[in-house]
């Protein structure tokens, strides 16, 4: 009997694919080339980075002995009717990652030549050290030890003068069942380019250095309302301040950041005329805004030593957290109304409150179950120093935090976590309801959040 060919993009059966330390459990795709499509959509794999697909022969041959073999494209067939769910690991070609269990080492081993591609080194030693490094083909060759840290895990890594920064990356993210792309990283201060080799880095790397890859977090549309008193208009001036765990992403309307370099924080100022009707005109873009806005994604910054008194809290832009004690557990049912009456107690209108739901309902919406909290003015304010002129009579600043709780932590939370009522954040965040309810001061309204993916 002739075989079956199976021309759709998916067959009938099953197949476990795995990237990394990640499997995946996928309906059997039909072609060789659907296979490496769903590779590509599930692990969020570079369109550019050419993939290979292995699988071990005992899962064909029972009696089989000869391992993990490569897969063709001719050959994809054979899977498709093995009789039981095969097992397919999704390589990189020209990246094998080894673990080294003697000593839990990630050895990155390049398969094919490095890229020629080089910056131009920005300072007198890094030319000499590049030239030395790039004139001995011995020099180039030697394998050396440098640390990635990332989610809070040191690796290990071996590599050459001529590895890739980003291949590091890979390696260490594919090892930990990780997305690259969702990872900032940072070497002596700056962020090395995409196609930079160990070499090409200002200094150089050498043995027993550390690159930072962080978690990209957005701290998502926080926005700046000012309410003259009723019935009077004034002229103000807004100055932001970011510290160096977060750089702004967006801001409107359009200003200069002032960037005073990788220490010192960048800074935006606003001159407006504030209506009576809390409308603004931005006198430098001669717009009329309702608010003014900003965003800012965070940096690849290692994170910084907690205080040594327990009692003080401090807020990371990069290194958020979110725990039992400080938060509290939604079934995403529940999370509109929650917030909503949350809002409403701190004084936030109603277009507020409705604004601050739709934009981060999408991305709450991925997660069955949410945990979150509002931070304490106190709290936030010196991660973001805000100082508008002429002093307000009561700044109010709301800026909330959540992340997905997984199906098995949902249990611990439960009995855990706290059981705050959505109108007790208010006294969380230190509200003065009846100043900021007050139409005959002047008034700063702002509010923001972040979603927590460390």
């Amino acid at each position: 009997m002739a075989p079956v060919r199976h021309t759709g993009t998916q067959g009938t059966g099953k197949m476990i694919l795995k990237y990394g330390s990640r499997k995946v459990l996928i309906r059997h795709p039909a072609t060789f080339d659907a296979a490496i499509a769903e590779a590509r959509k599930e692990f969020k794999i570079k369109l550019f980075d050419k993939l290979d697909l292995r699988v071990n022969m005992a899962d064909l041959e029972p009696n089989s002995t000869e391992g993990n073999v490569d897969i063709s494209p001719r050959s994809w067939e054979l899977l498709l009717d093995c009789g039981h769910t095969p097992v397919v690991e999704v390589r990189v070609r020209g990246l094998n990652i080894e673990v080294d269990q003697r000593d839990s080492v990630a050895r990155v081993k390049r398969e094919s030549a490095a890229s020629t591609a080089r910056k131009t080194p920005s300072s007198p030693m890094s030319s000499l050290r590049t030239a030395v490094s790039t004139s001995s083909p011995l020099d180039a060759d030697r394998k050396f030890r440098i640390s990635v840290y990332i989610k809070g895990t040191t690796t290990h890594v071996l590599v050459k003068r001529t590895t890739k920064v980003s291949r590091i990356i890979e390696s260490v993210t594919q090892t930990m069942g990780l997305c690259p792309g969702d990872f900032k990283v940072t070497w002596n201060g700056y962020r090395p380019r995409s196609d930079d080799r160990i070499m090409d880095l200002d200094p150089p790397m050498e043995d027993g250095d550390e690159l930072i890859a962080m978690g990209v977090q957005l701290g998502g549309k926080p926005v700046i309302c000012l309410m003259p008193p009723q019935g009077q208009t004034l002229s103000a001036s807004v100055q932001l301040s970011l510290v160096p765990e977060w750089s702004f992403s967006a801001i409107y309307p359009v200003a200069p950041v002032s960037a005073k370099g990788n220490t010192s924080p960048e800074a935006v100022t606003w001159d407006v005329d504030v209506r009576s009707d809390g409308t603004l005109f931005d006198k430098r873009t001669a717009s009329d805004v309702a608010y003014l806005y900003w965003e800012a994604t965070t940096n690849a910054l290692r994170p910084r030593s907690p205080p040594l008194d327990d009692a003080v809290e401090s807020f990371n832009p990069g290194y958020a957290v979110l725990t039992h004690s400080n938060a509290v557990l939604l079934d995403i049912a529940d999370v509109p109304s929650y917030i909503d009456k949350a809002l409403d107690a701190m004084t936030l209108h109603t277009e507020a409150r409705t604004s601050f739901i739709t934009y981060w309902l999408p991305a709450m919406l991925k997660h069955k179950h949410i945990a979150l909290r509002f931070l304490p003015q106190s709290v936030y304010e010196p991660a973001a120093p805000m100082r508008v002129t002429p002093t307000p009579d009561i700044v109010t600043r709301v800026f909330m935090l959540f992340r997905g709780v997984d199906a098995e932590d949902v249990d611990e939370w439960r009995v855990h976590a706290s059981k705050s009522a959505p109108e007790t954040w208010k006294d969380v965040v230190g509200i003065d309801e009846v100043k900021a309810r007050d139409t005959s001061l002047f008034r700063a309204l702002e509010w923001g959040g972040m979603e927590v993916k460390n």
